[in-house]
This record gives structure tokens, C-alpha cells and sequence, in this order.
């Protein structure tokens, strides 16, 4: 039946009508379709993107296990059916409304309907569904793959490409071809092929009727309608390429393409020629629109297994999925789908299954072809041998035709099993008689090889043993004797009594380990470590509870806090305590207690860590020190270790400002997207452990923790919110001052989850997480998914507070309630009977930002530059920083009491380390990060080092180097501006800059000055921010000029060694550069300097390279005096011995390199 795209457009708004009439779909419903290979499947897609429902396209051939599955992950509300009848097993498992979708010719031959408007722009529309796809299943239940409309457009993109070697896309290639479709529509091959092709490449598509798809049916298809492609399924494929009749009508197309899975290479072989076969690969989970499918993902490792063509290096051959190779016993890993393959090609055998998996030897499955039985001996012959299966049911297919690798082993675990156990099990012989153990061997040699002629004075080796031969003949010869040397009759007691004897003797001091599992719990005594104890404590399957802690006394820290939570405290054995510094090897516990840990370990809860939200990155060296020795703690452990460690969504509290979308639970490698040292810590420590388990060293489980409140599990009375925290410290204020506020800021949108939940979940994580091989690392998110606003939780704060205190508690603007606190805080009592129980109250807080505190206190203009304003630099006061924002303070009891008696103001200290110093510490950080990576200590003191970066921290730290400490600080605050996007950054920086050159200006024109390692710092930092700033064309010419001039008053001599000799390897290119474009020789082109600095470090490969550009120079500017002068023989003779010798620098760099060259 011809469909016109108008009739195809009708038919979609005819279906858009009826789900509208039927479900009334929101933007979140979900709504299930299965049924046949018809046009009723693109109707249905185009339908449900244009009303917002999602559309799940679930394979009629998945498992009723697989259907449940995705209809789980897809929270799906309604299933649609082709028939009445089509859904009853998903229905009686998961009842919902069902529903029968019209026919394909009641939608096609519809009346004209409305056009149902859709009227979305791209923008509005690109994260938006088209539907639900789903992968094959074939290790496993299938997973949901959702398609969104951004992903769409990357098709239409195509268009855009421009030709590669006069070829464009395929679908743009041959377009308004007419294509003969049998891949199964719920594909997104097929999708691509059926839907794509036709409404953007002008493509005519032809769709098989309504019955299974066979190579006969595909014969008759191609023989009744004129079509020049066709889309087949590679195991139609693999059929066809054994029948002539089918390969000549297929080379009568000019393009046959193929998904799904590999095309056996011996059909691909024959195939591409006959026409023109092309393969496509990952179009559910690849190509460019996965990074809109997966929009959390830079990198998407796809799980594949390629080869390299030997000589075209643009080539790779795909040689499988890495979850379907075989891993032996004895660690050898075998790529089944050759072997499987090559079977396949005997015209006796359909298919073949591979397996062996923890076993000594790979066994084979056979499915026979169609008029071939296991009756059949000379097939037997052929085939049948001791590690092969002949099975009479079919194999287990995924929807696409590939095999199901796992349900096939689960259909046929009894086979396999028994191929295994007939080749460990033999006959029993008695080694006394030697005509029946010559009997014995000489039946198991032949069986080992499969030869039956084998003669007993034959050489075994030139008879075809191999090492699998070897261990085959082993296992039954072991297996037969061991069985006749069993102890007999009046033998057996004494010799049981002297094994045990033995056995006493040498395992009296061998401890065994103790039965279950062990979790070491780091961090015990804190609020969320108290709750996880308790989890552990009480989950049977946990043998032993091993806390490491800090604290010499955390035992009874930990018991109190108990108590004060109403948790449990009488552990018995089954908790143990141990002081740990974490930061150091082997975490200073004793010897015996580390190799216990080693020796029966299974999982690490890492919860210690500081919490400090002032602190830099580097502050936490330490936690981070413990995070790698936790890494040397799994591999050294003797079995796998999984690391459950508890990070913090604050490793991407600057997401929104870089990135579209909701943070990922997946690892986060934007340096600039924690925002502090504290966020920024956790992600240095996510990646370390990440990269550890992807190298196999231990498995590993972050969860990234939020907001947490009190406990609700056992009620209010047993545990309470933190009383430090901010919220209790915010309400117990608020009742002081008998007044509440309507917002909270930045904190107003609550995502709390209670505190004994969230030990829960991490629990369930810790022991529900994935123990295959094959396990990824896993992140998680603990948040609440329902969030509310502070206004929805105010009504019943407010009623507790008036009940408490017999008052009314007032509503206030948040800003009115800031000046209410400020006007009232000096004023303010304690909470309760005894003053101590006020722990915290909220006092002195500023509202906007009127300037750093020691400009307040001065009465003078603060420019409010971060991370120091330049009236306290010219001044050379210390600086805070600029507050900006709202931010609350915590008063202790001791601090208010000094307040009420003095009467004034409260004055806090400054924090330790100062803004500045945190400030100057992250940009630095990411100005090293731009060079080279995450930056590194510096090397031990004393050891020679060439990279000046190590020292920039030094100088920003010293009193006397203000030129140096403001050159860098301007540049790593325009580097870390630019790559962050922060325009208020890079204007602080260039006012920075311009207070640099006004220092180095004051220095320079003294008189008399020297030039020390300072003032070359600043310069050098100078050129780096006009390589960032660009503030004028020659102002990085200028900057590098008067760098070399201060090198030069140096001397040489300086320049061999320190910070003056690192700057000089440094800049060394960069003057090359610059003689390149003023067309001279530079002064360190000369013997001098081209020695002399490097007498105590010899050149690296790079300053050698440099030398020989420098002999370059010199050729040049010889030549140019050639070029303009008359008499030319002496110049000449001079050049062509210049050009013989760099000739020869540059042969024998290349020679002493090669090795570099060829990486």
C-alpha cells in the first residue's frame, strides 16, 4: 500500500487526536508500545514528540523480565498494543490502562483532521523526547536509552558536512534511493532508516508485511518491487552469503547496509562482492548525537574491541563487545566471536555458543541447521568432540539478532555443566595392576587429542599434544589414580591420626578468619558517621566494624554521642576502635592490625574529611595524602576491596555557570566547578580513586551527599538536627529575637534528607553495588528529589515557636530581619535555664558588601577587588577581601558573654589563612593546571628541579617581592577569568597588572638595583598574562625584551642554577621566537650562553632542539648580509660551514631521539 507524505502527515495528527481523547498526556507521561514491524510505529513517535508523551518502544521479542524492567526505568504510566490480547503477560505482572492503537489503513485512509500545532522553537525543544529506545539485552535486561530531539537535529546536521575524498554521509550520499527496510522498527537503526531517511533525505522506504523476517521473504520482496538499497539484519546477512540464488538478488542492488551486530566476516567477504556492503555501528549509543542522549558525558567508552589494519592506520576492524570475552582459569582471555564465526560457516551448523568462563578449557554449544540431527553420525564426525554440545532448542536472541550471550548460558547451564564435569570425572583404576593403568593412560592420551589411533610407543608431541592436551591428560589421570590411593582398611586410622598430626603441628599459630563481612569506617564519630555505625551495627551480614579515627579517646566520644542520639552503644566485639592517621603509611596503626585488615577487608566507608569551607585545596593535602594511601590499602589487600567514599555535591556548586543541564552522577573533571578548596578536594580525591578503579585496584561507589537534618526513622525524641549546624543555630536566634524570615537566600530551595535515611541508602549502596568484573564505578546523589521552599515549612516553625514561648514570632523581609538581628545582637540571652546550653546564636551579620574590613574600619573607599583591594596593597595593609553576599556567624557562649561585659561591638578575628591566601592558592593552582595538568608539590628540597612554577607560592607568600606577588597574581587570576568566563575576575586582574608594572617601574628606576630572582619573576610573569590579556600587539615583545635584558646584566654564571636558571631553560624558546620575528641573532645564541648556564643540569632534549633552532638563526642572518653585500666570498664560506654544522646538530639530535620521534 503506497503512504504519500500527506497521508503520513494526517495519520500523525489522526494519532495525536486519539492520544489526546485517550490519556491526555503531560510532559511527564509514559506511555509503553509494542507491535509489529508496521507504519504504525513512526506515526506513533511523531505523535507522541508532538503531545508530550513519551514514547517507549519496547521489542515484542524481549522477555517478560526485560519488558518489566524498562517499563520500571521508564516509570511507565498506560501500554498501547497493535491487538487486543498483545500485552496480557505485562499487564497481569504491572496493571495499568491499556490500550489498541487504530490500524495502519484506518490512520492512513482517515479523513482530513485539524493539524495539531506544535509550535516550539528549537531552543525550547532540543531536550525534549522523541521516544524511549532500549539496548539489546544481550548481557543482561535491556536498559533505557532516551532520544531527544537535539539528537534529531544532529541527523538533519549531515546535510552540513562537506565532502571527505569527493564522498559525503550516507544518507545524504544516496539520497532519493528507495529502501527495502527489515531491521525491526523499534531499533534506532531502523528509526534512522524509516523515519530519518524519508522526511530529510527524500528517501522512498519500503516496509516487509506483517510476518517474520526470513531470507525467503526478503527474496520475494526484492524480486516483486524495484529498489536499488535494502537494510538486512546481519544474521539474515550470514544466511544469504550460502545461497547463490540470494547473492544474485543482492547484487542487483547498489547498497545494502547492515546494524544491529557484526556481519560474519566470511559473509561480509563474499557480500561487498557482489555489491556494496556497508556495516554501521553504535546507532543507538553512538555517533556525534550521544553526547545529546548522554548530555553528562565528554568521553563515551563504548565497550568495543577493535584491531588495528596493519598499514592503513585510519582503519580499525571491530573484533567485539569487551563483556563477551572469555576469561579462563588460568587468566588467558579468549575473543569468542572468531571461533563462533568459523563454525557457523559449516552448512551443518546454524549457530554456535562459546563458553568457559572461570573454566580450564572454552566448550562450544552447537545449534543445527535445518535437516541436520544429531542422528546424523558423519556430521558428528565432523564436529563433535569432547568439549561440544549438541543442543536441540534454539539459542537465546536479543530483538536486533544478535546472540544473548548470558540467557543462553542460563538456558543451557545444565549442558555446559556437564561438559565440564564428564572431563573431571574418569574411570577409577588400580595403580598395582599395570595392564589396567597402561589401559588407562593410553585411553586418556587419545582422548586428550582425539585420536584413536594413538599408539602407546608413540611420541605424544609429534602426535599433536599441546599444552591443553597436557593439562587434559593431567586432570583425568589425577582424577583416576587419586581415586585408587584413597587409604584402605586397617591403614586408614593411622594414617588420618598422622595427617592430623601434621595439621596440629604447623597451624597451631594460623588464625582463622573471621566469617562474614568486614567494614573499616573512617570518620565514626561525627554526625553522619554516628548513623552509619549504627546501620552497620545492625545489619547481620556485618561481621566485624573496624572505626578509624583520629582521636585517642573516640571510643568514648563515640559511646556519648550515642547516647545523645539515642543510637545503640553496646557493641560488643563485634566494633572495634583504632587511632589511625590516614595521612600516613600504613595509617600508623600497629603491624598486626594492618595485615589483618589486609587479609580479610571487603569494604571501606571513607567518611572522614575536615569541614572547612574557607580553607584552599592545598589545605587538605592531608585527607587527600589518605585517600591515596587508601589506594596502596586496596592493592595490596588480598581480595578486591570496594570503596564506598562520601563526597559532597559541593564538587559542583559552579556547574550552572559552565554547563547545561542538572550535575551528572558521574565523575566531574571541571576543575572550576567546585568553587572552594573544600568542593575542590572531594574532587580531587573522586578522580584519584576513579583512575584507581579503572586500573582494577579496588571497586568503588561515591556518594555525594547534601544537606542532611535530623533524624525521622524512630521518631523526634531520639536524635536531633545538629545543633551547630546553620538552620538550629538560625531558628534558636530567631526565637531570641522573636522574629522569622520569609526567605533564606541562596538556602531557601529544600532538599534536606534525614540523617538516618541517608545512612540507610549509603548502606544499601555499599552492599547492593555491582561485584562483577566488569563493574564501573558508581556515583550517587543523596538528595531529596522532593524539594520545597523555606515558605512551605515557615506556617510550622512559626506555630512551634509562639507555643514555645507564649509570643507571637513575626514574619520579616530576609533584609528586615538582618537589620533586626544587627540592631538586637548585643542584647540577645540565653536559650533556656542554664547559659551553656546556647551553644550558638547568629551575631553581627553584614549585609551588601561596603568594602574589606580594614577599609571600613579606616573610613576609606574600598574598590572591593578580590582576592585584595588595591587602597590596602598601596598601603601594605592586610586584607581581608571584600565580603560579599549575606553570610551568618556563629557566637559562642563565651564570645557573647564578653560581649554583654565590655559592652561594644564583637570583633571576630580574621580567618586563618586569610581570603587572599585562599584566593591566591586556587588561581595559582589552575594557572599550573593550564601547563601541564594538576599541579604537583614541589620536588624535596635539595634536589634539582626546572620548573619555575614551584616556586610562584614561595614568592606569593614572601614581604619583600610585591612586583612578583602581584605579577602573579594578575596572571593567575586572568588565566583562571578567561577559562572560567568571569569578567569581574579578569578586570581584578588587570588592575592587578597595571599595580604590577607600577611596582616593577618603582624598583627598576632606583638606582643601583639588582637584579634578583624576584624581579625575573615578575617579568616572566608579565609575558604569560599578554599571552592570555593581549593588551597590545607588542606588549608580550616588550615584556620578553626586558626579560632577556635583566638575564643578560645577570650574567651567565647566575643563570646555572635556581630560579634564575629555570627561567632561563623557560624562556629560551620564546626568545627564539622573538629574533624570529625581528629577524636577529639574540645574545643567547652565543658560546656562552649557550654552555655555561647549563654546566651543573645538562640540557634536556628540549634545550638541545633549541641550540640547533639558534644555528638556524645564525644561517639566516649570514644569508641576509649575503643577499646585500658585493664581495661574497667570505660570507659565503662562512655560511656554507655554519649550515654544515647545523646539519650536523640537527643529525645527531635526531639520532640520540628517535626513539621520542617515532612515539
Amino acid at each position: 500500500m503506497p503512504v504519500t507524505t500527506a497521508q503520513f502527515a494526517n495519520a500523525v495528527n489522526f494519532m495525536c487526536e486519539w492520544l489526546e481523547t485517550r490519556l491526555s498526556p503531560s510532559s511527564t507521561t509514559v506511555v509503553g508500545y509494542t507491535g509489529p514491524n508496521d507504519l504504525r510505529c513512526s506515526i506513533l513517535i511523531l505523535a507522541g514528540a508532538k503531545t508530550g508523551a513519551k514514547v517507549l518502544l519496547c521489542s515484542s521479542r524481549n522477555s517478560l523480565e526485560g519488558k518489566l524492567a524498562l517499563i520500571q526505568q521508564s516509570n511507565c504510566q498506560a501500554w498501547l498494543s497493535s491487538s487486543e490480547g498483545d500485552a496480557q503477560d505485562i499487564l497481569g505482572e504491572h496493571p495499568m490502562p491499556s490500550f489498541v492503537i487504530p490500524s495502519v489503513s484506518e490512520l492512513i485512509r482517515a479523513e482530513p483532521v485539524p493539524v495539531y500545532p506544535y509550535e516550539k522553537s528549537f531552543l525550547d525543544a532540543r531536550w525534549d523526547l522523541l521516544a524511549y529506545l532500549h539496548t539489546s539485552g544481550s548481557t543482561g535486561n535491556p536498559k533505557l536509552i532516551p532520544i531527544y530531539l537535539g539528537a534529531v537535529a544532529c541527523v538533519d546536521a549531515l546535510h552540513l558536512i562537506a565532502p571527505e575524498d569527493g564522498k559525503r554521509p550516507t544518507a545524504v550520499e544516496w539520497a532519493n534511493s528507495t529502501l527495502l527496510c527489515m531491521m525491526p522498527l523499534f531499533h534506532m537503526s531502523s528509526i534512522a532508516g524509516a523515519l530519518y531517511s524519508a522526511l530529510m533525505f527524500d528517501w522512498t522506504i519500503v516496509l516487509p508485511p506483517p510476518s517474520p523476517i526470513s531470507m525467503s521473504l526478503i527474496e520475494r520482496l526484492l524480486d516483486l518491487l524495484p529498489m536499488n538499497s535494502a537494510f538486512i539484519p546481519p544474521s539474515i546477512l550470514n544466511e544469504m552469503a550460502k545461497s547463490k540464488d540470494a547473492l544474485n538478488k543482492l547484487a542487483a542492488l547498489d547498497l545494502v547496509i547492515s546494524a544491529g551486530g557484526p556481519v560474519a566476516p566470511f559473509a561480509g567477504d563474499i557480500i561487498s562482492r557482489h555489491t556494496n556492503l556497508q556495516q554501521i555501528m553504535g546507532s543507538t549509543e553512538g555517533h556525534c548525537p550521544i553526547f545529546v542522549t548522554l548530555p553528562e558525558l565528554n568521553v563515551w567508552h563504548t565497550q568495543d574491541l577493535y584491531l588495528a589494519h596493519p598499514e592503513i592506520p585510519e582503519l580499525w576492524k571491530f573484533e567485539g563487545r569487551k563483556d563477551d570475552l572469555l576469561i579462563l582459569s588460568n587468566g588467558m582471555k579468549i575473543n569468542p566471536l572468531g571461533a563462533e564465526t568459523q563454525l557457523s560457516k559449516h552448512p551443518a551448523i546454524q549457530a554456535a555458543c562459546l563458553s568457559g568462563s572461570g573454566k580450564f578449557q572454552v566448550a562450544a554449544l552447537i545449534q543445527l541447521a535445518n535437516g541436520f540431527s544429531t542422528n546424523d553420525e558423519a556430521t558428528l564426525n565432523l564436529i563433535h568432540r569432547q568439549f561440544v554440545r549438541i543442543v536441540d532448542e534454539p539459542f537465546v536472541w536479543t530483538p536486533k539478532g544478535t546472540l544473548a550471550r548470558k540467557a543462553t548460558y542460563a538456558k543451557f547451564s545444565q549442558e555446559i555443566d556437564s561438559v565440564y564435569q564428564e572431563q573431571s570425572s574418569g574411570p577409577q583404576v588400580n595403580a598395582s595392576d599395570f595392564d589396567q593403568l597402561h589401559t588407562t593412560i593410553l585411553q586418556a592420551a587419545r582422548g586428550a587429542i582425539g585420536n584413536t589411533s594413538l599408539a602407546a610407543e608413540d611420541d605424544l608431541f609429534q602426535a599433536g599434544f599441546d599444552s591443553l592436551s597436557v593439562q587434559l591428560l593431567h586432570q583425568k589421570l589425577s582424577q583416576a589414580l587419586w581415586q585408587s590411593l584413597q587409604p584402605q582398611n586397617e591403614n586408614s586410622p593411622g594414617v588420618v591420626d598422622d595427617v592430623r598430626a601434621l595439621l596440629a603441628k604447623y597451624t597451631f599459630n594460623l588464625q582463622p578468619e573471621p566469617k562474614g563481612t568486614r567494614v573499616i569506617l573512617t570518620g565514626s564519630t561525627g554526625f553522619l558517621g554516628s548513623y552509619l555505625l549504627d546501620t552497620l551495627v545492625a545489619d547481620p551480614q556485618v561481621s566485624e566494624v573496624w572505626c578509624l579515627n583520629r582521636s585517642q579517646d573516640a571510643l568514648q566520644k563515640q559511646i556519648q554521642s550515642a547516647k545523645d542520639k539515642s543510637l545503640r552503644h553496646d557493641w560488643g566485639s563485634k566494633v572495634k576502635f583504632h587511632t589511625a592517621q590516614l595521612g600516613l603509611p600504613d595509617w600508623r596503626l600497629g603491624a598486626a592490625e594492618y595485615r589483618t585488615l589486609l587479609k580479610g577487608t571487603a569494604h571501606v566507608i571513607h567518611n572522614a574529611w575536615q569541614v572547612n569551607f574557607n580553607l584552599s585545596v592545598w589545605s587538605f593535602e592531608s585527607q587527600i595524602a589518605g585517600v591515596s594511601n587508601l589506594i596502596q590499602f586496596c592493592s595490596e589487600a588480598r581480595n578486591p576491596v570496594h570503596v564506598c567514599y562520601i563526597s559532597s555535591i559541593r564538587v559542583a556548586t559552579n556547574w550552572s555557570a559552565t554547563h547545561v543541564g542538572p550535575v551528572p552522577e558521574a565523575l566531574v573533571q571541571d576543575t572550576a566547578a567546585p568553587g572552594t578548596g573544600y568542593g575542590a578536594s572531594k574532587m580531587v580525591a573522586e578522580n584519584l580513586l576513579y583512575q584507581a578503579a579503572n586500573a582494577d585496584v579496588l571497586r568503588l561507589t561515591v556518594c555525594r551527599v547534601g544537606q542532611m537534618s535530623g533524624p525521622v526513622l524512630r521518631g523526634c525524641d531520639h536524635g536531633v538536627w545538629n545543633p551547630k549546624e546553620w538552620l538550629p543555630t538560625l531558628i534558636r536566634t530567631s526565637s531570641e529575637m522573636r522574629a522569622l524570615p520569609e526567605d533564606l537566600g541562596n538556602q531557601d530551595n529544600i532538599d534536606w534528607v534525614p540523617i538516618d535515611l541517608a545512612a540507610h541508602i549509603i548502606s544499601e549502596m555499599v552492599f547492593n553495588s555491582d561485584t562483577s568484573d566488569e563493574a564501573r564505578p558508581q556515583f550517587f546523589h543523596v538528595i531529596n528529589p522532593s524539594t520545597i521552599r523555606w515558605k512551605s515549612v515557615l506556617p510550622l516553625i512559626r506555630e512551634r515557636l509562639q507555643k514555645h514561648q507564649n509570643l507571637p514570632a513575626d514574619v520579616l523581609s530576609f533584609n528586615s530581619w538582618i537589620r533586626k538581628l544587627r540592631n538586637t545582637s548585643g542584647n540577645m540571652s540565653p536559650v533556656g535555664e542554664d547559659e551553656a546550653s546556647t551553644s550558638n546564636v547568629m551575631v553581627n551579620i553584614p549585609g551588601r558588601s561596603r568594602g574589606c574590613a580594614t577599609c571600613r574600619k579606616r573610613r576609606v573607599k574600598c574598590d572591593e577587588s578580590l582576592p585584595e583591594c588595591l587602597a590596602c596593597v598601596r598601603m601594605r595593609l592586610p586584607c581581608p577581601g571584600a565580603r560579599t553576599g549575606t553570610f551568618f556567624v556563629h557566637a559562642v557562649p563565651s564570645s557573647s558573654s564578653s560581649h554583654r561585659t565590655c559592652g561594644s561591638a564583637l570583633r571576630l578575628p580574621s580567618p586563618q589563612p586569610s581570603r587572599s591566601s585562599a584566593f591566591d592558592q586556587l588561581f595559582v593552582s589552575h594557572f599550573v593546571e593550564s601547563f601541564f595538568g594538576t599541579m604537583k608539590p614541589p620536588p624535596t628540597p635539595g634536589t634539582p628541579s626546572k620548573i619555575w612554577l614551584h616556586e610562584l607560592p614561595v614568592f606569593l607568600t614572601s614581604s619583600e617581592s610585591s612586583s612578583a606577588k602581584t605579577a602573579i597574581r594578575a596572571t593567575s587570576m586572568i588565566s583562571y577569568g578567561t577559562l572560567a568566563g568571569d569578567v569581574s575576575i579578569k578586570t581584578a586582574a588587570r588592575r592587578w597588572y597595571a599595580e604590577a608594572l607600577h611596582h616593577l617601574q618603582c624598583q627598576i628606576t632606583k638606582g643601583n638595583v639588582s637584579v634578583d630572582d624576584s624581579i625575573i619573576c615578575a617579568v616572566v610573569m608579565l609575558i604569560h598574562f599578554e599571552t592570555w590579556a593581549g593588551t597590545s600587539q607588542k606588549a608580550w615583545l616588550r615584556h620578553l625584551k626586558g626579560a632577556a635584558m635583566l638575564l643578560q646584566v645577570a650574567g651567565p654564571e647566575r643563570c646555572s642554577h635556581g630560579f634564575m636558571h629555570q627561567v632561563f631553560s623557560h624562556l629560551r624558546f620564546q626568545m627564539f621566537v622573538a629574533a624570529m620575528t625581528e629577524n636577529e641573532v639574540p645574545i643567547f645564541a652565543s658560546q656562552d650562553w649557550m654552555t655555561i648556564p647549563f654546566r651543573i643540569y645538562p640540557k634536556l632534549i628540549f634545550d638541545q632542539l633549541i641550540d640547533v633552532l639558534f644555528s638556524v638563526l645564525k644561517c639566516l642572518s649570514i644569508a641576509d648580509q649575503l643577499i646585500n653585500s658585493d664581495d661574497d666570498g667570505d660570507l659565503r664560506a662562512i655560511l656554507d660551514a655554519l649550515i654544515q654544522d647545523t646539519m650536523l646538530q640537527a643529525s645527531q639530535w635526531c639520532s640520540s631521539h628517535s626513539f621520542m620521534l617515532s612515539l
